[in-house]
């Protein structure tokens, strides 16, 4: 699932990421549940109050 302007969903998914001296890596501590490095359960998805948008906006 990708963001789009005329369906705009986040993805369960994501990849825990680092920074070290060398650059950005991916964060091999995380246990894989599969072969590849993504993390997808449709409970990584948030659900954000009216209230949670506005006060994120505001940042």
């Amino acid at each position: 699932m990708t963001l789009s302007n005329e369906n705009p969903q986040p993805s369960p998914c994501f990849a825990m990421l680092k920074v070290e001296a060398k650059g950005i890596v991916y964060d091999k501590t995380i246990p894989l549940a599969s072969q590849s490095i993504w993390k997808c359960n449709p409970k990584n998805v948030v659900q954000l109050t009216t209230q949670q948008q506005h006060q994120l906006n505001s940042l």
